[in-house]
């Protein structure tokens, strides 16, 4: 899948949400905030115990960043595409 397919089908979803920047920065906000919790919760555990449980959460919250990332840009009418082709032409 590629990131035009992605946001394409996210802006299907969750469509009781508001649209607008400020919410949908505020969502991305709380879904890092979860990323956050998971890996506070795996360093806890100092790598010895990391289970698979532990990476399919982290799995899943990075995904819901993607998400509301993807919501993110529509709100701003931008595009994930260009925008990671933006960031690996300005990391390169």
């Amino acid at each position: 899948m590629n990131f035009n397919t992605f946001q394409s089908t996210a802006a299907g979803q969750r469509q009781s949400e508001p649209d607008t920047l400020d919410f949908t920065t505020l969502r991305l906000t709380e879904e890092a905030g979860e990323v956050a919790g998971v890996v506070k919760r795996i360093a806890r555990k100092q790598r010895e115990d990391v289970s698979k449980t532990h990476m399919k959460k982290l799995k899943d919250e990075m995904g819901d960043v993607l998400h509301a990332l993807s919501k993110l840009a529509d709100a701003a009418g931008l595009s994930l595409d260009e925008i990671a082709k933006q960031s690996l032409r300005k990391q390169g």
